[in-house]
């Protein structure tokens, strides 16, 4: 089963597609081919006359905003992927670029403020070390406490969450309760514990460090929980059901469904909304 539930036509096949060239490749690349990660950079220049690099976020951007808005209109569009785009993210704090994950198997980055161009299109920007069990990593997140930055957590194909030491390389722990392919990670409580859900249509909270699950919330209604955002406030978290509802959960000491906070209307059972909260 795993993710594969959620996934479009288009993202199962490049996903086999991806499987059987790793598996003939090998060490040595296809055929003999040396497979490395390269970049490339497509703005105007790197540096300005100040020498700040293209990353810097412009003079006049603000670190947060104190207000959201509805979007009224559309504003720009970002193209140059050849085929499907399966996630994006902004840039923290600012915003100013935006990171595309592309299933032409590259990541792009794009600028919002000179939205004229794409900024930087790589394999791997400043390739530094790879992680793997030789599963499918679904999801990965790093921990944000400052003493924790060298944290990784991956929820995998093979139903576990693996938690990684970037500084050695080394798997420092393994959580291992779940049936199905760990679809989402989610810290709560001030990182103190992470919320997990899966193929097997549970959630799981877990201590982090410690391999225990200390709930689980298992119905016989439940669906699949694909992905989960946490409130602003932190004392609840939104998750995206598949049965075309978005249900709240508290992240206090019970976890318990808000049965009053139940968003419906959906009509695309089996696709990931991916919710989420404006910050205000």
């Amino acid at each position: 089963m795993g993710r594969h539930e959620e996934l479009t036509e288009e993202q199962k096949k490049y996903a086999e597609e991806c499987a059987k060239k790793k598996e003939a490749k090998g060490a040595g690349g296809e055929k003999g081919e040396v497979v490395t990660d390269k970049s490339t950079f497509h703005g105007k220049e790197e540096r300005d006359y100040q020498g700040r690099s293209w990353i810097a976020p412009p003079k006049d951007a603000k670190t947060t905003n104190d207000h959201c808005y509805i979007p009224k209109r559309l504003v720009h569009t970002w193209s140059g992927d050849t085929k499907g785009v399966s996630a994006i993210r902004f840039f923290p704090k600012y915003g100013h670029l935006i990171l595309s994950a592309g299933m032409d198997t590259k990541v792009k980055i794009w600028d919002v403020f000179n939205s004229e161009y794409q900024v930087l299109g790589y394999r791997n920007w400043r390739f530094i070390s790879t992680f793997s069990t030789g599963k499918i990593p679904y999801v990965v997140k790093l921990n944000s406490d400052d003493d924790k930055q060298n944290i990784l957590l991956v929820g995998m194909s093979d139903k576990k969450i693996v938690q990684w030491d970037m500084n050695t390389g080394q798997i420092t722990q393994e959580y291992d309760q779940h049936l199905g392919a760990v679809n989402t990670v989610t810290f709560v409580d001030s990182n103190r514990r992470f919320v997990t859900s899966s193929a097997d249509k549970s959630l799981r909270v877990w201590e982090f460090g410690i391999p225990v699950v200390i709930k689980h919330i298992s119905e016989p209604h439940m669906h699949s929980m694909p992905s989960i955002a946490v409130h602003p406030n932190t004392n609840w978290f939104a998750a995206q059901s598949l049965d075309n509802q978005i249900l709240i959960y508290s992240t206090r000491e019970r976890f318990q469904l808000n049965k009053k906070k139940r968003f419906a209307g959906h009509i695309v059972a089996g696709y990931a909304c991916q919710v989420n909260f404006s910050p205000d």
